[in-house]
């Protein structure tokens, strides 16, 4: 797994050796990146079970301004400090641009600010059942009125979530294939 674009472009991202985490593929990354273009320059972002800060460090390769990550699993905090150390290095950056919040994201309370750009990829078993909390509880304080937020669901499933519209579906359907939906906010 690697950065695919912008100034840490090619950088090899760490993965836990134990399997904890469910890595975004690089094709789903640049499909995404792709979706999103320039919009990323200059956001603001968080990265929801961040995992090993792929989507996040991927956004502030390619323009973001900051990212907070919040994770719990100390393994994939150990790869994502890695991680940022070396993107935020080859991009140039000071590391006090990202930030890595180590707690369960259900129950959060950390003092997160406004964001412009949500990454959530929640174990897929608990999507369902969780998503109206990650929104109502998470998602909607954090947000801007031109937030986007970007979920990534197993294929076929259909979510509607209250005050957000679906703007786009990345991924090909078929069992086990992990999809991505970019929502904005309604209002």
């Amino acid at each position: 797994m690697r950065i695919t674009g912008g100034r840490a472009r090619g950088i090899r991202l760490k993965v836990p050796t134990e399997l904890v985490t469910r890595p975004a593929t690089d094709r789903m990354r640049e499909a995404v990146f792709s979706s999103l273009g320039t919009s990323v320059h200059n956001c603001k972002v968080l990265d929801l079970f961040a995992g090993t800060g792929s989507y996040g460090l991927e956004a502030l390769s390619r323009g973001a301004a900051s990212v907070c990550f919040v994770e719990n699993n100390y393994a994939a905090i150990n790869c994502l400090q890695r991680n940022s150390l070396a993107v935020t290095r080859s991009c140039g950056l000071e590391k006090e641009v990202t930030r890595i919040v180590a707690q369960d994201v259900y129950n959060t309370q950390a003092n997160l600010q406004k964001y412009d750009l949500l990454f959530i990829d929640p174990p897929y078993a608990s999507i369902a059942k969780n998503i109206d909390r990650i929104f109502s509880t998470i998602i909607n304080n954090c947000s801007v009125k031109t937030s986007r937020a970007v979920l990534e669901v197993p294929a076929g499933l259909e979510l509607q979530i209250e005050g957000w519209r679906p703007l786009r579906r990345i991924g090909k359907t078929g069992k086990g294939k992990p999809n991505m939906l970019i929502f904005s906010q309604t209002s």
